[in-house]
């Protein structure tokens, strides 16, 4: 199967800042995003964690906000910047999605991560 479409939906939020105040709800000097990363099939029985090396940026979160969002992103082979990735992923590799954290003292809350993927047969 080739894989076409990668859908990836989180609910957040990010909680506290010092400088909420100034950047409060918007995404400037937000320190908290989620990575996706891939254990390859052939690397399953020694590797159990995407190396960090490898990981791609999904989303930065907003700064500061107490509130749940929901953050969505669909990648496409049809995109340049994510089409080889998505065409690498074979059956039984591992996605793995990481919230992340910058510094200490930044927190990102997680509700609930949904991985979709959407795909052809490949023709031999």
């Amino acid at each position: 199967m080739n894989i076409l479409q990668l859908g990836l939906a989180n609910l957040l939020y990010t909680g506290w800042s010092d400088t909420a105040d100034r950047w409060g709800g918007s995404y400037i000097n937000s320190f908290t995003f989620f990575e996706v990363g891939v254990v390859k099939a052939e690397h399953s029985h020694s590797q159990n964690v995407a190396d960090p090396l490898t990981r791609r940026r999904i989303c930065q979160n907003v700064h500061a906000s107490k509130k749940w969002h929901i953050n969505r992103q669909i990648w496409d082979t049809r995109n340049a910047s994510c089409s080889r990735w998505l065409l690498d992923l074979k059956p039984s590799d591992v996605i793995q999605v990481f919230p992340r954290a910058l510094y200490p003292g930044w927190v990102n809350y997680v509700r609930s991560v949904r991985v979709e993927l959407y795909g052809n047969e490949a023709l031999d």
